[in-house]
């Protein structure tokens, strides 16, 4: 089984005796608290001391508890003392690395009723370090290369889903050299306490493994400062240092033709509890309200469909035509049932006795025979016409 290391994000717990030394330099955080690794000191025997030869922290990593005591407020006089302190028989040295110290950190002073970030905007999208070194055998003169791992989070707003790009590149002493100098061109001012380690030393074996490993060490310091660098190494955002971009060769990763790169992990962002609350009400509130949305939807269409065919005079004139001959229907279906219901006359025979009786009727006599004479005389005037006309031929006679 690996041992834990600060660099994968462990917390990694060292035990030593009750008296000193541990061959390590310490310095108080940027609050002036805690413990950070400054760098190594050799035993007075010359051996690396218990917490360099665990081998899993690192330079710039924060002891952040002893045994069960947390150092993130404590000062760094009194984390000093404690360490010095010989009644504690045995001492659990805990630590971990700058990020995951600061992000702890931060929380607790939430908790305390300090205002933070949240949690989603304390986890920083761009973490990096130089993890190893190697000699490169392969061309015709020897050199000792050093491994840049990185780790990118892309966020993704259209399908909320963030992506974890991960690769590697392998650099020299020399590209860091020319990193610096470039960076102290476009940055200025921001780079005044930064300094690359010496190229000069008094090793002359230059491959062996102890100055090698102090190398890398020293260069994992720099470049932590580098990439900590208000909005340099937040390569999703346009104000990001191009020149770092260009180093690490994030593009390169981003579109998967960078040889180290590895295949992206898509990960969900988490939901706080209020999100998901919400949202069952939500979505509650749209199931009781279903049915009253249909109603209302089909009355929208009835009323939609009633104001076309008022605009269509061939519907207008189809519907009134329907309207009447409906209307007159209804009145001759009523006339009919009026008809039908009406009860029939108490004189009203059948037809077959009327016929009976029509049969036996005599038959009436024929008109007399009127006579050539008494058609051509015309009637004899009476009542007020006869008397005028006695008038008149009285009237003659005088």
């Amino acid at each position: 089984m690996a041992a834990a290391n600060t660099a994968a994000g462990q917390v990694v717990v060292v035990s030593v005796s009750a008296d000193g030394p541990y061959g390590v330099v310490l310095e108080p955080d940027f609050e002036g608290c805690a413990a950070v690794v400054r760098s190594w000191a050799r035993l007075p025997n010359g051996k690396f001391g218990p917490i360099q030869k665990h081998g899993g922290v690192h330079i710039g990593d924060v002891l952040f508890a002893i045994n069960d005591i947390q150092l993130y407020s404590m000062p760094f006089s009194e984390v000093s003392a404690l360490l010095s302190n010989k009644n504690i028989a045995q001492k659990n040295l805990k630590f971990r690395n700058g990020e995951e110290y600061v992000q702890h950190k931060r929380r607790n002073s939430r908790h305390d009723g300090i205002a933070t970030k949240s949690n989603k905007e304390q986890k920083h999208p761009f973490l990096s370090l130089i993890r190893r070194s190697r000699i490169n055998n392969f061309t015709s003169s020897r050199f000792v290369e050093y491994e840049v791992v990185c780790q990118l989070r892309a966020v993704s707003l259209q399908v909320e889903k963030e992506k974890i790009f991960k690769w590697s590149v392998w650099k020299r002493y020399s590209d860091f050299t020319r990193l610096h100098a470039e960076l102290k061109r476009t940055l200025g001012w921001q780079m005044e306490n930064i300094e690359l380690p010496s190229a000069h030393s008094f090793i002359l074996n230059k491959f062996a493994p102890d100055f090698m490993e102090q190398r890398r060490e020293e260069l994992n310091v720099y470049w932590q400062k580098v990439i900590g660098i208000d909005k340099v190494a937040e390569f999703n955002k346009h104000h990001c240092s191009d020149v770092l971009k260009l180093f690490i060769d994030v593009d390169g990763a981003l579109k998967g033709t960078n040889k180290g790169a590895e295949q992206p992990e898509e990960v969900a962002p988490d939901r706080s509890s209020s999100q998901t609350c919400s949202e069952t009400n939500n979505s509650s509130t749209a199931v009781q309200g279903s049915g009253n949305e249909r109603r209302t939807s089909t009355r929208r269409l009835s009323t939609r469909a009633l104001s076309r065919r008022q605009q269509d005079p061939s519907t207008r004139t189809s519907t009134s035509g329907a309207r009447e001959n409906s209307n007159s229907a209804t009145v001759a279906a009523k006339n009919t049932s009026n008809v039908a219901s009406k009860p029939a006359p108490v004189n009203e025979q059948p037809e077959s006795t009327a016929q009976e009786n029509v049969e036996s009727r005599p038959a009436p006599p024929p008109p007399p025979p009127v006579s050539s004479k008494s058609a051509s005389v015309p009637p004899k005037p009476t009542g007020a016409r006869a008397n005028l006309l006695g008038d008149i031929n009285k009237l003659r006679k005088d």
